[in-house]
């Protein structure tokens, strides 16, 4: 059966690790960060417009802080795709639109919608997180600010199967999967520390966007596919494709 290594942190990890088990494939589940919430910050839900969220872990660092306002759950929330807004409507907010899968999108969106009359949209975000979503609702007029809720911490060695599957000749993984430029960058920098980055050279990759395979072209891979869309069913798709190819 082939094997698909999938690096995403363990929560995501899971719904995709049973995407991949729908295929027909085996999941390898090696997450390359763990999250953390910050669950005592201070955030002021009652007096902001809106959320928005990049990521579902942003929803996730919400629901799990300790001090929020009563009408919480009434809070608008813009997502910038159909998995971040399930994992809001999982925490427990009932007011969430959707985006078509990019930031670009999502502020375009909430420049549509906003109606906060002069309230700030709460941008909630992980310590390492890229773009300027802030930056850019407020060239279009949107008051925003980000707010740090979580952290995506490396993990600090790759797991045993994974080291014993490409230490196996030829190595005993097909695909691996990068949803992120840093869970591919963390990835590799484990492989190296094993010693084992070469093995790389026999495994096809799999990548949410060039972005992505530009960071996984660090190391030397079989074949390196990309989504045509910054989906996990786009990602299964392209692999699909590498498969007949």
């Amino acid at each position: 059966m082939m094997q698909v290594l999938v690096t995403r942190s363990a929560e995501d990890g899971a719904r995709t690790g049973a995407a991949v088990a729908a295929k027909g494939w085996r999941p390898v589940l090696a997450p390359a960060i763990r999250i953390r919430f910050f669950e005592e910050i201070e955030t002021d839900l009652e007096n902001i417009a809106a959320i928005a969220l990049t990521s579902a872990n942003g929803a996730r660092a919400l629901a799990a802080l300790k001090s929020k306002p009563e009408n919480w759950r009434g809070v608008p929330v813009f997502a910038v795709g159909r998995i971040t807004a399930e994992a809001a409507k999982a925490a427990g907010f009932e007011n969430v639109e959707t985006a078509s899968g990019t930031v670009a999108s999502l502020a375009d969106l909430i420049a549509r919608e906003y109606r906060g009359e002069g309230r700030p949209v709460l941008h909630a975000v992980g310590r390492a997180q890229a773009g300027d979503l802030a930056g850019v609702l407020a060239e279009a007029g949107v008051p925003a600010q980000k707010t740090v809720l979580y952290d995506a911490e490396p993990v600090a060695a790759l797991p045993e199967p994974v080291q014993n599957a490409l230490s196996q000749t030829p190595p005993a993984l097909d695909w691996a999967t990068f949803f992120s430029p840093r869970t591919a960058r963390v990835f590799i920098d484990r492989a190296e520390d094993a010693g084992l980055v070469a093995a790389l050279g026999a495994v096809r990759v799999a990548c949410l966007s060039p972005a992505v395979a530009e960071a996984a072209g660090r190391a030397q891979w079989r074949t390196v596919v990309i989504a045509d869309e910054p989906t996990e069913e786009a990602l299964l798709r392209a692999i699909e494709q590498g498969i007949e190819a």
